[in-house]
């Protein structure tokens, strides 16, 4: 029985530990279940904010060479779930238009490195993102 007890108590202390993570600002928040939100408290940002951002997509966007020489331009709005460590999941083109372009688009946000997660009731939580990216000629 004390052995048993001994057990629990480590098992239950380890539990508690995962649900508890320090922020950037040194502060302690919670991290909740596995529910993904559309609305938050703070959105979830790219790290240094929508400058950064754009100059990320800017370097990194590779324009198919198919889809150029064909003269195909779109405008893709890609959604995906940002989790509470930041990393990126659940990447999705919510109105595909040429399978070269969706295929750059997925390419383009998986490689993102993490974002700052949203913030719900001072919790991390993982939030979805809907991110425009344009392929203009």
């Amino acid at each position: 029985m004390k052995k048993f007890l001994q057990i629990f108590v480590v098992v239950s202390l380890i539990a508690l530990l995962h649900l508890f993570s320090i922020d950037c600002a040194g502060r302690t928040v919670v991290v909740v279940n596995d529910t993904v939100y559309y609305f938050t408290d703070r959105a979830a940002q790219y790290p240094g904010g929508q400058k950064l951002l754009s100059q990320y997509i800017a370097r990194n966007l590779h324009y198919p060479s198919y889809a150029r020489q064909i003269g195909q331009e779109a405008r893709l709005f890609v959604r995906f779930v940002v989790c509470t460590d930041g990393t990126i999941d659940k990447v999705t083109v919510l109105n595909p238009t040429h399978s070269d372009l969706d295929d750059e688009a997925l390419r383009l946000v998986r490689a993102m490195p993490k974002w700052e997660p949203a913030i719900r009731n001072n919790c991390r939580v993982k939030a979805y993102t809907t991110l425009p990216i344009s392929f203009q000629l």
